[in-house]
C-alpha cells in the first residue's frame, strides 16, 4: 500500500506520512536478502518520496536514512496502562492453569511463526529432559495452535501449557505469575508483550531487535533470531540472576511516562497536522 502510496504522491502532491514498523532484522538469511532487496529498491522509492517518516526508534530512524529516508521523528509502540491490573492475583493463573509452585516462563501473543512460536516446544525441551522445575506457558490464539498441541504432545513435553485466548482478567494474572517474560519474535517492529511485561515489573528475554535494545538494554536480556539454546541460556540466567528490582521499578515507570497511547496518539497527531497545514500554506490559491 505504501508504495502505490508513493507512486501516486508523485501526480497529487498531497503530503505522504509514512509510518514504519521495524521487521528490517533478524529473520532467517532468505528474509533478510528479501528485506535489504526491497528496502534496495521500492523501499527506497518510497522512503524518498515521503514527507515524513515515523521510526520506533533511533536505531530503526538511522535504518531509514541510510535508504533514503529524510524528515524522521521517532514514536515509538504502546500500550495501555489502564487495561492491564498489575495488583492482578498470580494464583488465579497459577491454579487455573495448573503451574503450582513452578518458574513460570510466560509467551503472550498471537500464535504464527513470525512471532518464534514454533520455537517454544524446542526452548521447553532443554528445561523438561534435565527435570528442572521450570514451566512454560503459552497464552494466545492463532493458525499455529493445534500445530504447536502436536509438537508439545509428540515431545512429550509435562511442563508447557497452551491455553488459547484468555480474558483480560486472567491476562494480568498471567503477567504477575510470571518469572519470565519470552519474546522469541523472528522478526518484528517493537513486540507489545514487552512494554506489558515491563508495566508488570517482569524480567524480559527477548529477541535481539534494535528498537528493543535501544531502549531496554539495561533490563532485558536478548538473543540472536532463532537461537534455541540462547533462548534456553538467557532463561536460565534471569531466573537465576534476574535484574534488580530498582532497574524494573524504573523501567516501569519509563514505559508508563514514555510508552502510553495517550501521548504517542498524540505525537502522531500532530505529525499528520503539522504535513496538513504545510500542505494548506503551499497549496496554489
Amino acid at each position: 500500500t505504501s508504495n502505490t502510496v508513493a507512486y501516486a504522491r508523485a501526480r497529487n502532491k498531497r503530503p505522504f506520512l509514512l509510518h514504519c514498523h521495524g521487521s528490517y532484522t533478524g529473520g532467517s538469511p532468505l528474509w533478510r536478502l528479501f528485506v535489504y532487496t526491497y528496502m534496495k529498491t521500492l523501499g527506497s522509492y518510497t522512503l524518498t518520496r515521503s514527507d515524513l517518516s515515523v521510526a520506533l526508534s533511533p536505531s530503526e530512524a538511522e535504518i531509514l536514512k541510510r535508504f533514503g529516508g529524510r524528515n524522521i521523528r521517532i514514536i515509538p509502540n504502546a500500550v495501555d496502562p489502564s487495561e492491564l491490573d498489575t495488583k492482578a492475583d498470580p494464583s488465579l493463573f497459577r491454579s487455573r492453569r495448573q503451574v503450582g509452585g513452578r518458574k513460570l516462563v510466560l509467551f503472550v501473543g498471537r500464535l504464527i511463526r513470525v512471532k518464534g512460536v514454533h520455537l517454544l516446544p524446542r526452548i521447553a525441551s532443554l528445561f523438561n529432559s534435565t527435570g528442572e522445575d521450570v514451566c512454560f506457558a503459552v497464552v494466545g490464539d492463532g493458525p499455529m495452535r493445534e500445530a504447536l498441541k502436536r509438537s508439545s504432545k509428540r515431545m512429550g513435553l509435562r511442563n508447557m501449557v497452551i491455553t488459547g485466548r484468555v480474558s483480560q482478567e486472567e491476562l494480568s494474572s498471567a503477567y504477575a505469575a510470571a518469572d519470565v517474560v519470552l519474546a522469541p519474535s523472528q522478526s518484528e517492529g517493537m513486540p507489545a508483550v514487552v512494554l506489558e511485561a515491563l508495566i508488570f515489573r517482569k524480567p524480559v528475554v527477548a529477541t535481539r531487535l534494535p528498537t528493543l535494545v535501544d531502549y531496554f538494554a539495561q533490563t532485558c536480556r536478548f538473543v540472536e533470531p532463532g537461537d534455541i539454546h540462547g533462548y534456553a541460556r538467557a532463561v536460565r540466567e534471569t531466573l537465576k540472576n534476574p535484574p534488580p528490582e530498582s532497574a524494573l521499578t524504573e523501567v516501569e515507570r519509563l514505559v508508563a511516562a514514555r510508552f502510553n497511547w495517550a501521548r504517542v496518539t498524540d505525537e502522531i497527531v500532530n505529525a499528520y497536522r503539522e504535513l496538513t497545514q504545510r500542505e494548506e500554506v503551499t497549496r496554489p490559491q
